[in-house]
This record gives C-alpha cells, sequence and structure tokens, in this order.
C-alpha cells in the first residue's frame, strides 16, 4: 500500500476504530464488528485472488480457517459468518437460528473476559442447544494486523479499489450524548442464563 492509500486506510480504518474503541462501555462493539467483516472478506478474497485461487464462500471459510491458526473448522465458520456478519450487515444485529438438518438452536455471545477470543468458539449448552462466542475487539486487531502485514493486497480486488477523498461541508449530526474515557473497558457481559435467555433464543 502506498503512502496515499495507508493514509486512507488510517483515515478510513484506524481513526474511526479508535473513536468506537472510545466509547464507554464498550458501546462501540457492534459498529467495530460490522467493520471488521468488511475488512475480513475483503482480505480473504484478495489472498485467494493473489493466488489464483476462486473465492467462493467454500474457499473463504477454509481459508479463514487457515488464517486463524485452524482454531474454528471451515464449517463452524460458515456458522459464526451466517449468525454475525449476514445478521449485522443485513439487521444490524447478531441473529439466533435454528439449523434445519437437526434442529438445533444456535445464539451467540460477545465479551471481552477470559475465555473469549479473536476467533469464534461453538459451546454447547445443552442437546440442542449451541452459543457462538467471539472477542469483538480482539477480532477486530487482528483483521487490522492482517492489513498491517500484507497492504499490498489492498487493491487486489480489481472492481473495489480504493478510493479518494475530496473536501467538502461537514453535514450536520445530532450529538449522541457519550463523552469519552479512559476508564476500562468492558463490553457485554456473559449471561449466566445462556441458553434459556429468551434474548438469544429462538423460542
Amino acid at each position: 500500500m502506498d503512502d496515499k492509500k495507508y493514509e486512507l486506510f488510517e483515515r478510513w480504518v484506524l481513526a474511526p476504530f479508535e473513536a468506537l474503541r472510545s466509547l464507554p462501555n464498550g458501546d462501540g462493539a457492534f459498529a467495530v464488528m460490522s467493520m471488521t467483516f468488511g475488512l475480513y472478506e475483503r482480505y480473504l478474497i484478495s489472498s485467494l485472488k493473489t493466488r489464483g485461487e476462486p473465492a467462493n464462500d467454500d474457499t473463504r471459510w477454509k481459508e479463514a480457517s487457515a488464517d486463524l491458526g485452524g482454531k474454528v473448522s471451515p464449517d463452524d465458520f460458515k456458522s459464526f459468518w451466517e449468525m454475525y456478519r449476514v445478521g449485522m450487515q443485513h439487521c444490524f444485529h447478531p441473529k439466533q437460528f435454528t439449523k434445519g438438518k437437526d434442529k438445533t438452536k444456535w445464539g451467540w455471545d460477545i465479551s471481552e473476559e477470559p475465555g473469549f477470543e479473536k476467533y469464534p468458539q461453538i459451546l454447547k449448552k445443552g442437546d440442542d442447544r449451541f452459543v457462538i462466542t467471539i472477542n469483538p475487539w480482539a477480532f477486530a486487531k487482528h483483521v487490522i494486523d492482517r492489513w498491517k502485514e500484507h497492504p499490498e493486497l489492498f487493491n487486489e480486488i480489481d472492481t473495489m479499489k480504493s478510493g479518494k477523498i475530496r473536501v467538502s461541508n461537514k453535514t450536520e449530526f445530532p450529538n449522541h450524548g457519550y463523552t469519552t474515557s479512559s476508564e476500562s473497558y468492558c463490553t457485554y457481559k456473559r449471561d449466566p442464563n445462556i441458553p434459556d435467555s429468551t434474548g438469544h433464543f429462538q423460542q
């Protein structure tokens, strides 16, 4: 990535991530996750493309599994992607679902607490209930680090090369009422009632 492209990366990725990180109570986590999925999908496709491999769903799940050190299987990463990426990019919220074949129920849990990792983990909570966990900030850091390590991939997708910035007047935006804080961050607390909480599972 040349200096101008890296400036865009700093302005469009690093600066917003830092601003979201500064919100109290980890309230920027959902926005950071949404941004991270776009960046990670771009990275996976770019990595496959530069090696001359197809970037279909199956190859992306395998690429992600390998990139995350084999800590998650391609099939489990597919479930994570369906729950978090599809849910958040379409409705700004991870979705819960019931798998068609075995009728198992799947819910989600995100936190920075010990035990939550940069990669998705599948936790069995009952005979037919599962939870997919993730540490959103660690996942975001992993993806940002990948781009810092491989800036040459950023414009590998011909139809989605980075744009340009031009000066314009700022749009007025309502004040959200937050003040930044240097206090320690915490994300969403683990729900001790999972998987019985109706907030996490489709009944």
